[in-house]
């Protein structure tokens, strides 16, 4: 009897293995599609808040730092800063714990309508992800500041 079961589930092993290689429709390649999407965005929003000053709000979140690449601990719990490579290109780091988590670099095109986020983060086993975001302006009429 405990032969006859042994066979039966590593029969069902074999099976159920088999069935799950067999119906992997989430391996492979993909792209997002906004023209079937029904996602609207997120607004982000740079405001000058004055002396030398800037009020980040991304969605709901707020932080307000200087652009001289200091770090501002934020409500998280990192340290995030900023600094300015000329009127149309910002560069950022994130740190948790004195170790780097992510650097992005932040650039506005010539004709002021495109801002551009190129971002590097760093996983814990020390490779790192890369993404870039391109946003619309909506608000604002040079430079980073703006919606």
């Amino acid at each position: 009897m405990y032969r006859r079961l042994s066979v039966f589930f590593a029969l069902l092993s074999v099976m159920s293995a088999s069935a799950l290689a067999a119906d992997d429709s989430f391996v492979g390649k993909w792209k997002f599609n906004p023209d079937k999407s029904q996602m609207n965005g997120l607004d982000y929003k740079i405001e000058d808040a004055g002396g030398g000053q800037y009020k980040f709000m991304f969605g709901d979140d707020v932080e307000t730092l200087t652009l001289d690449g200091k770090g501002h601990v934020t409500k998280y719990g990192d340290t995030w800063s900023i600094k300015t490579n000329g009127p149309n290109s910002w560069e950022s780091t994130n740190e948790r714990d004195g170790k780097m988590t992510s650097k992005s670099k932040w650039t506005v095109s010539e004709d002021g309508q495109t801002f551009t986020s190129t971002d590097e983060n760093m996983r814990p086993d020390g490779s790192t992800g890369r993404s870039e975001a391109i946003f619309k302006r909506t608000g604002g009429t040079s430079g980073p500041v703006g919606t």
